[in-house]
């Protein structure tokens, strides 16, 4: 991208490149965290690898640079969408003269995965009075009918509503069929409430005597966000 600068703009950079320079920095960086295209926080100093405190800077220099991230797009640039949070870092580099701007997002994606019971194998794993339990209410909601019980987790906390939808109603999940579910979501191993966390269902299938489980778990990754933009001063 063709960034806007003007003459002024340029000659405070070359000013604040010395600045940094009487700190023994080559390079400096000052990064921007954004939400909801808008700058959440914003780091007050620069940092420079080659010292190992930060820099503080000066009104001036504070002005220009928000004259420049504002004129030249670059907080609506940093992501590709305004649901994502995301970086913008501006560095700065002493000895050729070059402000240059590099952006990354966090992108969230999801990895499903199933499980399923039989009634078989619901009457070897758990007592008879579960197992009792199940047929209720499988009887509950008919031959033709489907139950779902969902559950959703992030953050570090997680829970497996106590209602189960059963052919569009709403019914009080009995306590056994809460214990059964509980016990075969943690024993997937799936980790479904910290973090970014997961979602997913019991489906409760009569027709088929099984019981489904359908589970998503949430990632979230940092992606370099396209941005060719450079300042030479």
């Amino acid at each position: 991208m063709q960034p806007q600068v003007t003459p002024e703009q340029l000659k405070s950079l070359k000013l604040f490149s010395v600045y940094l320079q009487s700190y023994g920095a080559e390079t400096a960086t000052k990064e921007y965290y954004i939400e909801g295209c808008d700058i959440d926080w914003e780091d007050e100093q620069f940092h420079s690898p080659q010292i190992s405190t930060s820099i503080e800077t000066y009104a001036k220099i504070d002005e220009v640079l928000k004259e420049i991230v504002e004129s030249n797009n670059l907080i609506e640039e940093a992501t590709t969408d305004c649901d994502l949070r995301g970086q913008l870092t501006i560095r700065i580099d002493c000895n050729e003269r070059v402000l240059s701007a590099y952006a990354m997002q966090w992108e969230y994606s999801t990895q499903d995965s199933s499980d399923s019971k039989t009634l078989e194998e619901i009457s070897e794993e758990y007592d008879e009075e579960t197992y009792n339990e199940v047929l209720r209410l499988f009887e509950q909601i008919g031959e033709n009918g489907q139950g779902e019980i969902k559950f959703q987790g992030g953050g570090d906390d997680g829970e497996i509503e106590n209602e189960i939808e059963i052919n569009g109603s709403l019914e009080r999940v009995p306590k056994l069929i809460e214990d059964m579910v509980y016990e075969w979501l943690m024993n997937t191993g799936i980790d479904w409430y910290n973090n970014e966390g997961g979602q997913g269902s019991f489906i409760f299938v009569p027709n088929n005597g099984e019981i489904i489980l359908e589970i998503g778990q949430n990632y979230e990754e940092d992606v370099n966000t396209p941005m060719n933009f450079e300042i030479h001063f």
